[in-house]
């Protein structure tokens, strides 16, 4: 807990009492160990709410992790209460590209009835960015695309997660059938030798 209110995701403390999800794995149980080990740490800057800036303190918090939610500014939504968080990611730079479809796993292990009938259809998700008038608003996208905010307990919102990959891991220039960029190649451990010793191994060769 990083915070005096922060607790387990239980149904008892969820929105109307429902789809917690403490039983369940994290985010990265299903990942293997080298694409773990491929993601590298990002700085993490986010405005915090108006109310909760100390005089003369920072309006913002900066972090660092491995995995974390899009900002305001990283959609090309503008900024939190003139605070930029981040940059503009080159997939957002115009605009486009904020509306979000459910996944085929999240749609058919999403238990709410407040999910659109059909998968292919957008949704609302969060982003990490506050609400910076109050402490209980948070911003989200909406089903067209747009920037607005909502409850930051609410419990028909999806996420977006990110993330950033070790750049020496080559990944296919299109997407397969199912819409995935495929990993080619996964960063080789490098082994150093003297060189007597490689050209030992040449004249084996």
């Amino acid at each position: 807990p990083t915070h005096e209110r922060d607790t387990a995701p239980e149904d008892r403390l969820m929105y109307n009492g429902r789809y917690g999800y403490v039983h369940k794995p994290g985010f990265l149980h299903y990942f293997e160990e080298w694409e773990v080990e491929a993601i590298e740490e990002s700085e993490v800057k986010t405005a915090l709410p108006t109310k909760d800036i100390p005089t003369g303190g920072e309006k913002y918090e900066t972090i660092y992790a491995k995995v974390f939610m899009p900002s305001r500014t990283n959609v090309g939504g503008g900024t939190e209460n003139r605070i930029q968080e981040g940059e503009v990611w080159d997939l957002f730079a115009d605009g486009a590209n904020r509306a979000c479809l459910f996944s085929p796993e999240l749609y058919a292990n999403t238990p709410n009835n407040d999910k659109p009938e059909y998968e292919d259809e957008e949704w609302y998700y969060y982003l990490r960015s506050p609400f910076s008038g109050n402490s209980c608003d948070v911003r989200c996208v909406g089903r067209d695309g747009g920037v607005g905010s909502a409850c930051a307990c609410s419990d028909c919102m999806g996420v977006r997660p990110a993330l950033k990959l070790n750049p020496e891991i080559l990944i296919s220039d299109e997407p397969d059938g199912d819409g995935y960029y495929e990993v080619l190649s996964a960063p080789q451990e490098i082994i150093e030798i003297d060189e007597e010793e490689f050209f030992a191994i040449l004249k084996k060769m």
